[in-house]
């Protein structure tokens, strides 16, 4: 089992306005032009020491401050749904490994970078992993929330149990990159270390880097249900 959270003690942070309004406006112009083809697509493995292959793994290297020490690379995603369907809560996995070998291994770090203003927030909880069909405690007694907002960066836990809230009212696409920090590669099929068929890799790498803004964080406390 995990080791127990305090979670008194915020794993969430916020960062706005993190990528500059043009390189964040071609990251969301990707993300609206592969909505459909995305969904066949592998995760991709980008270590730290390669140079960036298209426009994304630059987002990749510009947010890479944020990737904890001891870590060799990020592996990048992205994610979208209708702002009606909800998200189940689950752990951020080696999703091969846990399938195949049965075994449970979890990044050093994640991060979600929001798209969109619409759709229900993420929500996250105290709860530790104890098996496929198992965590702790059964319930949970503490929450956090993070709603979506445009070029809005969140920092969390990757050991934390969490999910996506629907929103009844909307109607709209809820979409977010993401990215995972490794010590090592997730395995294969899921996350693959090429580019090609990548649906959202078609853009290619723009002249100089990108930069992110280092901003003071938000802390995001859990509370009791």
């Amino acid at each position: 089992m995990l080791a127990r959270r305090n979670s008194s003690v915020s794993t969430i942070h916020v960062f706005d306005d993190v990528l500059d309004q043009t390189d964040f406006a071609t990251l969301a112009g990707v993300a609206a032009s592969v909505h459909d083809s995305h969904r066949e697509d592998s995760t991709v493995w980008f270590a730290h020491d390669r140079t960036a292959r298209c426009f994304l793994e630059q987002v990749v290297e510009a947010l890479r401050p944020w990737a904890p020490p001891g870590t060799s690379g990020g592996e990048w995603w992205f994610h979208m749904q209708p702002t009606t369907a909800a998200l189940r809560l689950h752990f951020e996995k080696d999703d091969a490994m846990a399938r195949e070998a049965g075994l449970f291994r979890q990044p050093q770090g994640s991060l979600i970078l929001y798209l969109t203003d619409c759709g229900g927030p993420t929500i996250f909880t105290e709860q530790s992993y104890v098996s496929p069909v198992e965590v702790h405690p059964a319930d949970p007694t503490r929450y956090a929330l993070v709603s979506p907002r445009r070029n809005r960066l969140v920092r969390f836990d990757s050991r934390l149990y969490h999910g996506v809230l629907s929103d009844d009212l909307g109607s709209e696409l809820r979409q977010s990159f993401l990215i995972n920090w490794w010590q090592t590669s997730p395995a294969p099929p899921d996350c693959t270390s090429e580019i090609e068929g990548i649906s959202s890799a078609f853009v290619p790498c723009r002249g100089g880097p990108i930069r992110a803004r280092r901003a003071e964080p938000e802390s995001v406390i859990f509370q009791a249900l």
